[in-house]
C-alpha cells in the first residue's frame, strides 16, 4: 500500500481512490471482543515477543512481559538497567518496584509503570493478555515503561505532541450519487466528527510515551475547521479526481509538507499524492483499496515513508495469478453465461478460457499499467503451464464523465475478441458502468474479482448487474463480513465516548488511523522514520482467521498489512449481514484464509448449485 503509492489501482469510471475513502471497509473488523481472548502473538504494531521497546531490545519489558501475552515469562533488562522478572513483579532501573506486564496480565488489571524510572510514567489504560484494552483485535502490546524523549526526535514530534494532517479528497457529486444509493458517501461533516473520535481514541489507548497526537489544520480553503463543521483541524483536498489532476495533487502533497507533521494519513487522495509526500520525506498512509495495484517496487524506492493497509499491486497479482493458473488455466470456461450469442454456445464444447485485464491508465501515471502486465505475463508467460497467447488488456481513463462511453467501447472489444473471463483491477465505481453494459449487449462473461479496490465488499457489489455478478468469484482479501455495529469504527467511536454510531464509511478511515497509532508506538519513545520502520518490521503476523486477516509489515512484502485471502463467489439472492440487502459474497470452507502458496487446484465449492438465480 503505500510507498510508492499507496492507493493504487484503480478505477474505471470515477477514480478508484475517491469511492474507496468513501466506502464501509469491514475487512478489520472482527466480530469478537476488543482483545478480550489471550494470545501468544502479538497485534498489528505490537512489541513482538521477547523484545523491548525499542528493536535492540532496550528500554522495555523483557521476554513474556510484553511480547508473548502470557501470566508467565522470562527475565528481561529493566530500562534503567535493573532487571525485571516478566511474569510478576519487576524492578525499575531507579530503584522502583513495579508490576511487571506478565503479572499485571494475570491479574487482569493495569500495567504499572516503574515509578523509579527517570520521567516514567503510570499507565492506567489497563492490559490484557499482554495487549492494552482497546477497541480493536489489533491493539499493541502492552507497554509496561517508557522514558519520554525530551528531544524533538523527527519532523513534527516534540516532547509533547505528535502533529499528524489528515487528508480529506474533494468529493464529486455523481460518483456521491451512485455510492449514496448504499449510503456509501460520507460528507465532511460525518468525516470530521469521526477522525476527531478516533484522534481521541488513540490518544486515549495507544502508547505515545508522554506526547498526544494533534492534527493539523490546512491553510486558506485547505482548512478543515472551516469545512467540517466540528471544530476539529483537517486538510481539505481541492483536486479533482475524476479525471484525477496530478499536478494538482503533487502540489498539494508540497503544500502539506511544509506544514512539517511527522505522519499523514490520505485514504482519499490519487497515488500522485503519496508519492510526493514520500519523496518529500513525510511519513505517509494511504490510498486505501486504491493502493492494491502500485507495484511493490514503488514502495521500496520511496523507503521507509510509505505504508497501506491493502497489499500491493505485485502481492495482489501474483495471488490472483496463482488462483487463475491452479484453478482455471487451459481449461474450458465453467462459470458464464449461455446463450446463442454468449460466452457459452448453446450447442457444442464451452470454450477454453481467455482473458480480458481491464485497468485505468491516466496522464502518463504506470503504475496501473505495471500490475496489469504483470498479471498478463504470470498468465500468459508460461507460468500457468502453458501459454495463453489470448489474454488482452483494456485500459481506460479515470473520468465519470465519460464512464458510459469507455464502457461501451471495452465491452464491445471484449466481445469481439471472444473474452471468457475478465478480471477488473479496478475502483468500486466502474463495475456498476461495465457489469451494466456487459449485461445489455447480453454477454456474461466470468467476472473474476481480484481482490483489490473493494469489489469484493458485499454493499458495492450490490450496486452491479446481479446478471453479471452471479458469475463473480475469486480471491478476496477481506474478512468475512459482519454487522457494521459489531465492527472496530464504531467500537473506537463509542470507545471516544461517543453515542449511536459514526457513519457507515469509517472503518476505511479507522483501518489507516489504527495503523498511524500502531507505528508510532512500534518506534519507541525515539519516534523517528527508521524506528517506525524497525518497529513495525519486528512484529509477527497476528490474525489470519475468517474474521480476523493475516496483518504485518515483514516478509516479501514489508510496507503493507495484509498477507491473506478467502476465497469467494457471489450470490445476488443471498442476504448479506452487513446492511440486511440481497447480495453477498459467500467464502468457502468456513472463510478459511490462505498465503501465497498454499492454494490447491481445486474449484470445488464454487457455485455448488449452480449461479444464483
Amino acid at each position: 500500500m503505500a510507498g510508492v503509492p499507496n492507493s493504487m489501482a484503480r478505477r474505471y469510471t470515477p477514480l478508484l481512490v475517491l469511492a474507496a475513502v468513501q466506502v464501509l471497509l469491514v475487512a478489520l473488523a472482527p466480530s469478537n471482543a476488543p482483545n478480550s481472548a489471550a494470545s501468544s502473538s502479538t497485534s498489528l504494531g505490537a512489541a513482538g515477543a521477547g523484545s523491548g521497546i525499542n528493536a535492540s531490545g532496550t528500554g522495555g519489558t523483557g521476554a513474556g512481559g510484553t511480547g508473548g501475552g502470557s501470566a508467565t515469562g522470562g527475565t528481561g533488562a529493566g530500562t534503567g538497567g535493573g532487571s525485571g522478572t516478566g511474569g510478576g513483579s519487576g524492578t525499575g532501573g531507579g530503584g522502583g518496584t513495579g508490576a511487571g506486564a506478565g503479572g499485571s496480565t494475570a491479574a487482569g488489571g493495569s500495567a504499572a509503570q516503574a515509578p523509579g524510572l527517570s520521567g516514567g510514567t503510570a499507565r492506567d489504560a489497563g492490559c490484557v493478555n499482554g495487549r492494552q484494552v482497546g477497541p480493536t483485535f489489533y491493539m499493541p502490546a502492552c507497554s509496561a515503561t517508557y522514558t519520554p524523549d525530551p528531544q524533538a526526535t523527527m519532523t513534527g514530534v516534540s516532547p509533547t505532541k505528535i502533529n499528524f494532517i489528515y487528508y480529506l479528497g474533494q468529493g464529486n457529486a455523481q460518483v456521491n450519487a451512485i455510492l449514496n444509493e448504499e449510503n456509501l458517501a460520507a460528507n465532511p461533516q460525518q468525516e470530521c466528527v469521526a477522525i476527531k473520535a478516533f484522534t481521541a481514541e488513540l490518544n486515549k489507548r495507544w502508547e505515545f510515551y508522554g506526547r498526544k497526537l494533534v492534527s493539523l489544520d490546512g491553510p486558506g480553503n485547505h482548512s478543515g475547521l472551516a469545512e467540517g463543521g466540528c471544530n476539529f483541524p483537517f486538510f481539505q483536498g481541492q483536486c479533482n479526481l475524476t479525471p484525477p489532476d496530478i499536478p494538482c495533487f503533487q502540489a498539494e502533497a508540497d503544500l502539506v509538507a511544509s506544514l512539517h507533521p511527522a505522519f499523514v494519513i490520505a485514504p482519499t487522495a490519487y497515488p500522485a499524492f503519496e508519492i510526493r509526500l514520500a519523496q518529500d520525506h513525510i511519513v505517509v498512509a494511504g490510498g486505501s483499496a486504491g493502493g492494491e495495484n502500485i507495484p511493490e517496487s514503488y514502495y521500496n524506492q520511496l523507503a521507509p515513508y510509505f505504508y497501506n493497509v491493502f497489499p500491493s499491486g505485485t502481492q495482489t497479482v501474483t495471488q490472483l495469478a496463482e488462483f487463475y493458473c491452479k484453478k482455471l488455466s487451459g481449461k474450458p470456461v465453467q462459470y458464464a453465461g449461455r446463450g446463442p450469442s454468449d460466452v457459452i454456445p448453446l450447442t457444442g464444447s464451452p470454450p477454453i478460457r481467455k482473458v480480458a485485464i481491464i485497468y485505468p491508465e491516466n496522464n502518463g501515471d504506470p503504475t496501473q499499467k505495471i500490475s496489469a502486465d504483470l498479471f498478463a505475463h504470470l498468465v500468459s508467460g508460461g507460468e500457468c503451464g502453458s501459454p495463453n497467447d489470448g489474454t488482452q488488456e483494456f485500459a481506460y481513463a479515470s473520468n465519470i464523465n465519460t464512464a458510459q462511453q469507455q464502457a461501451d467501447t471495452i465491452v464491445a472489444g471484449i466481445k469481439n475478441a471472444h473474452i471468457t473471463t475478465v478480471v477488473c483491477l479496478c475502483d468500486p465505481i466502474a463495475p456498476v458502468f461495465f457489469t451494466n453494459t456487459l449485461d445489455q449487449q447480453q454477454y456474461h462473461p466470468e467476472f473474476l474479482i481480484p481482490g483489490s479496490g473493494l469489489l469484493d465488499y458485499d454493499v458495492l457489489a450490490q450496486l452491479y448487474n446481479a446478471n453479471e455478478m452471479k458469475y463473480a468469484f475469486g480471491p478476496s482479501e477481506l474478512a468475512d463480513a459482519i454487522p457494521f455495529a459489531q465492527s472496530d469504527a464504531v467500537k473506537a467511536w463509542q470507545d471516544a465516548g461517543n453515542s449511536g454510531e459514526p457513519d457507515q464509511t469509517q472503518n476505511l478511515n479507522w483501518a489507516y488511523f489504527n495503523l498511524m497509532g500502531s507505528a508510532i508506538q512500534a518506534a519507541g519513545p525515539d519516534v523517528t522514520p527508521g524506528n517506525i520502520r524497525q518497529g513495525l518490521s519486528a512484529q509477527p503476523s497476528q490474525g489470519g482467521t475468517p474474521t480476523e486477516v493475516a496483518v504485518a509489515y515483514n516478509g516479501s512484502y514489508p510496507w503493507t498489512a495484509i498477507k491473506d485471502f478467502r476465497q469467494v463467489y457471489y450470490c445476488p439472492t443471498t442476504i448479506s449481514p452487513i446492511n440486511g440487502k440481497p447480495g453477498a459474497y459467500i467464502p468457502l470452507n468456513g472463510g478459511q484464509r490462505k498465503q501465497l502458496g498454499q492454494l490447491s487446484s481445486s474449484t470445488s465449492g464454487f457455485f455448488p448449485g449452480g449461479p444464483c438465480a
